[in-house]
């Protein structure tokens, strides 16, 4: 003769699935942005090193956020060096183009929305010699997850830095390394010779 389970055997089976699934569920959801934070990261990296390849050329010159008149933003200056192979040319929102295959790459945070998630320090200067040549190059914010990236304003700032990563936000620093940082770590105020947010290099 078959065993057969009863229903009180089978509603008990029920719900330890449920309980181990209520357990599991927060953690795979932490393991997941974890993972989501460490692209982000490597986003911002694989941009560091773009930059640099950028200041090269343009001989110390940081790319304007927005360029009045043409439009072309930061991100589409460092499209050619981002993605070497794929284009050489640099118009406004190429880094937008499907066409290219690289469907918003590194420009777009994996815990954002919308097509591109970080903007440029509105206090980096726009002429230096070397990207290594600030003071402070390890305490000078470059980039990071900002909520100001419309078509005409991708900034970085201290009123649009987001803390999109359980409360934690991504940073890119001038000598290229990347933090992620809590809000007690981030600067709420600039100020001229602040060494995260200042403009004195």
């Amino acid at each position: 003769m078959k065993a057969r389970f009863t229903l009180i055997e089978l509603l008990v089976v029920v719900a330890i699935i449920a309980i181990l699934a209520a357990l599991l569920l927060p953690a795979l959801s932490m393991a997941r942005e974890k993972s989501k934070s460490i692209n982000c990261q490597s986003n911002l990296s694989q941009i560091g090193k773009a930059m640099t390849l950028y200041l090269e050329d343009a001989r110390g010159f940081f790319p304007p956020i927005t360029e009045s008149g043409s439009w072309i933003k930061w991100q589409d200056r460092l499209m050619p060096y981002a993605y070497p192979g794929k284009t050489t040319e640099v118009k406004q929102n190429i880094h937008f183009d499907s066409n290219l295959k690289v469907p918003h790459g590194v420009f777009r945070c994996p815990s954002g929305i919308g097509l591109a998630n970080y903007g440029l320090s509105n206090y980096c200067p726009k002429t230096v010699q070397s990207i290594k040549r600030p003071s402070t190059p390890t305490r000078r914010v470059l980039a990071g997850d900002s909520t100001a990236v419309s078509d005409n304003n991708p900034s970085l700032h201290e009123t649009n830095i987001t803390f999109r990563h359980k409360n934690m936000v991504n940073l890119l620093f001038v000598d290229t390394h990347t933090e992620s940082r809590g809000r007690g770590a981030v600067p709420v105020a600039a100020s001229f010779d602040d060494p995260f947010w200042g403009n004195s290099l």
